[in-house]
């Protein structure tokens, strides 16, 4: 980081932020799973929100960042409060801005990507989450172009629908998915759905050893 000139410190001294509002920032945490074997589905750790908003719905690992604190070690730090992971290594996918995205105010989430042995990990549910559990994630793709993912768990099961933006006229898997259609029907928080397809289609290239 370069040094701050006397001028510099003198304009950061009289500098008004009120004249731009501030969001809340986040991290979230989309962990997979998978066997080793190529026949088999990935899972995805997802934990039951114990609070208002969304109480009761499934949703990523994560939570805000406390003040002085990098998003990176708010993802980490977050998912060891809520599921009693230790993570070696997450990285950074991508950064969620849409407008309305939570309804407790403008919010910013920065997902951070983990493939995992879930047979090594010893999960355990804390802080405000009511429980965490794996879910084996497969997906579809629809007539209308849509994919149709389906969630299932030793306790729950549901599926809902994304759209999907076509990169070329020969796209295999239907592009990368653009937004959650049908919303009454997906259990998961805030625009995890949508977080979810998007992290599913880029752990989908990579295994294929393509370019995301």
């Amino acid at each position: 980081m370069a040094r701050l000139t006397k001028e510099d410190m003198d304009f950061v001294k009289g500098y008004d932020g009120s004249k731009y509002a501030r969001p809340s920032v986040t991290a979230d945490i989309i962990m997979f799973s998978e066997s080793g074997k190529k026949e088999e589905p990935p899972k995805v750790l997802l934990i039951q929100r114990g609070g208002y908003p969304y109480k009761g719905c499934y949703a990523f690992p994560g939570g805000f960042a406390e003040a002085g604190e990098t998003t990176d070690e708010t993802a980490y730090r977050e998912l060891r409060e809520e599921t009693g992971i230790d993570a070696k290594y997450l990285d950074q996918m991508r950064v969620y801005s849409t407008p309305g995205r939570d309804p407790r105010g403008w919010t910013v989430t920065v997902a951070y990507l983990a493939v995992v042995d879930a047979d090594l990990l010893q999960v355990k549910s804390g802080d405000d989450a009511a429980a965490a559990e794996w879910f084996t994630i497969t997906r579809s793709q629809l007539a209308s172009g849509e994919w149709e993912i389906h969630l299932a768990s030793e306790k729950e099961e549901f599926c809902y629908r994304v759209s999907c933006q076509m990169s070329g006229e020969k796209e295999e898997n239907g592009g990368r998915p653009l937004m959650q259609t049908d919303l009454e029907a997906c259990p998961l928080a805030f625009d995890h759905g949508m977080i979810l397809a998007d992290a599913l289609w880029q752990y989908e290239k990579v295994k294929n050893n393509e370019k995301p």
